[in-house]
């Protein structure tokens, strides 16, 4: 499972350079879950074809990560904004009101306003 959300990150990130029709058997594949068998058919091609496609198309898009790391700085910003969050919960416990309740306030606003674009 965790295998198959990494590449439909990698696929909302560097999908657009791949070619059309590898992106097409990757959304089958991974978003509609289709088999290989039932893409086949449908693009009345070979299963092994299928696959062949979506394993070079896989091969690409882990080379582009590896070349631009675009997921982990992603992953990366995640992780902190999530700390960010935590530290937020920590304050508000602390029960404090006035500037440091509404700084605090505004800064969840922020991190969450970032966590929902990323």
């Amino acid at each position: 499972m965790a295998k198959d959300m990494a590449a439909v990150r990698l696929m909302d990130i560097y999908g657009s350079m791949l070619t059309e029709k590898q992106l097409d058997y990757l959304m089958l594949y991974y978003e509609e879950d289709l088999s290989l068998a039932e893409i086949a058919a449908n693009e009345g091609i070979t299963r092994q074809g299928v696959r062949d496609a979506i394993k070079r198309a896989e091969m690409q898009l882990s080379g582009y990560e590896e070349h631009m790391n675009l997921l982990a700085k992603q992953e990366e910003r995640e992780n902190a904004l999530q700390q960010i969050l935590g530290s937020v919960q920590v304050i508000r416990k602390m029960g404090y009101t006035g500037e440091i309740n509404k700084a605090s306030a505004k800064i969840e606003q922020i991190a969450r306003s970032l966590l929902a674009t990323a």
